[in-house]
């Protein structure tokens, strides 16, 4: 979602890989607010995957494109990366090409301090496990783009496979120049790095079980420890209002030990640019998927909603800011007739009627099918719709300021937009995109963090 056409409105944007008579073709396009073509480039050279561990980043159903003005000339720009380690700048008005910045292969650094700990994790897959991560950085695979020196969006961070994705490089758009590297980042297993201005002072940081500053500083006397599993999301806010800046969270799923009382513990843990502030865990369960909210205003701060990762009738439990257990509840007991048993997935925060509470927002899991809006403290869905959705998304498009569900129909091959008709008596007056964390967020997701 971007104003590409330069009428103040948002557009949408596409990326798509497609296969016909034996050939792989990769498709972007753009549609303006009213839905009308604005341009379309087929068979172009960009980067998507799908398992970002084992086909690398930038991993399931992540865009693969973002959108900035990055030449600060007042419009925006569509900026992906190619398959030859190359960032490709287009105009966002046409799609036509402004720019490409060769920036070569990553550094030989050779991953084996982890590959140790990745045999013994995917001891049955070593096969496929040595032949993804066995190796040296060869390609850039996923970025964000970001503000490092206080001048607008106009540097990039770029992310190199293979996994544990710890090799990261910062440099301009302007001219290329490298403006830091390191190979410290500690990251997600299943999608690419995120970067917000957590400390509130204008430059873009890069969080995950660490967090490195816009100059590529890794933060010192961190408290987190690397676990003997992996951390599979993370979400950023101002979960925590009193303290200064925002916080995140991010999902650990721990790795099966033979030798402990429970053979696992996988834990949702909040930090903050001073380090970690709890680590919460319900039975030992694996959240996967969370979202943050304010879903009860009765508590202060923000809660945690986390999935769990049941193959079917998930059963979800609410964190409170201060790391404790506010409600569980089961999908067996609150889904609608016919919603498939597999559960909920692209799960979102959604400000649906402006009322200052938040909802969750999501789709039939594992299959092209319905979408809702369901209360994450009780479960209850307060609206679904039947639908054939492939993917939603969920972001602020009609500008009054609440938010709008996009779902993408697999039948008709169509975008589209529900919005909530009821005026609410109050309504926020200042628009999400506002917030650098909220930018940030819809600019660089995947299926694990939306």
């Amino acid at each position: 979602m971007a104003d590409i056409d330069n009428d103040g409105l948002l557009d949408y944007l596409l990326s798509t890989t497609c296969e016909s008579e034996n050939k792989k073709e990769t498709v972007l396009s753009a549609y303006s607010h009213q839905g009308k073509l604005l341009w379309v480039l087929n068979d172009i050279d960009l980067l998507l995957t799908n398992k970002a561990e084992i086909d690398g980043l930038p991993g399931l159903c992540a865009p693969g494109i973002e959108v900035a003005d990055v030449d600060l000339d007042g419009s925006n720009e569509v900026v992906y990366l190619s398959h030859h380690n190359e960032i490709i700048i287009r105009n966002g008005l046409d799609g036509q090409l402004k720019r490409t910045i060769d920036v070569g292969q990553p550094s030989s650094y050779f991953f084996s301090r982890s590959f140790t700990l990745i045999e013994n994790i995917f001891k049955t897959n070593i096969k496929a496990g040595r032949k993804a991560w066995n190796k040296k950085p060869e390609r850039w695979s996923h970025f964000q783009i970001v503000n490092l020196i206080g001048e607008g969006d106009n540097e990039i961070i770029l992310q190199a496979d293979p996994v544990p994705f710890n090799w990261l490089r910062a440099l301009s758009l302007d001219d290329g120049k490298i403006l830091w590297e390191t190979d410290q980042y500690h990251g997600l297993r299943h999608g690419g790095f995120k970067a917000f201005d957590i400390d509130l002072d204008g430059f873009d940081e890069v969080l995950g079980g660490n967090w490195i500053n816009n100059d590529g500083t890794v933060a010192p006397d961190w408290h987190y420890k690397k676990s003997y599993g992996h951390l599979d999301a993370l979400v950023c806010g101002d979960i925590v209002p009193t303290t200064d800046g925002l916080e995140w969270i991010v999902l650990e799923e721990g790795a099966y030990k033979p030798n402990r009382t429970t053979n696992k513990e996988d834990r949702t843990i909040l930090m903050n640019s001073k380090g970690v502030m709890f680590y919460a865990s319900y039975f030992g369960w694996e959240p996967q998927n969370a979202a943050i909210g304010e879903f009860d205003t009765t508590h202060a701060g923000l809660e945690i909603w986390c999935r769990s990762r049941f193959d079917s009738l998930q059963k979800p439990w609410i964190i409170g800011s201060d790391g404790k257990i506010l409600a569980n509840w089961e999908m067996s007991d609150v889904k609608p007739d016919h919603w498939s048993d597999a559960g909920v997935e692209f799960i979102f925060t959604i400000d649906w009627d402006g009322s200052g509470r938040s909802f969750c927002a999501a789709k039939e899991r594992h299959t092209d099918g319905k979408i809702c809006i369901f209360d994450p403290m009780t479960g209850e869905f307060l609206k679904w719709w039947e639908e054939k959705a492939s993917r939603i998304f969920v972001a602020d498009v009609s500008g009054d300021p609440r938010e709008e569900i996009i779902a993408l129909n697999s039948d008709e091959n169509e975008l589209r937009v529900y919005w909530n008709e009821i005026n609410p008596a109050k309504v926020r007056t200042n628009r999400l995109w506002a917030k650098n964390y909220y930018k940030r967020q819809k600019m660089n997701y995947n299926y694990y963090s939306p």
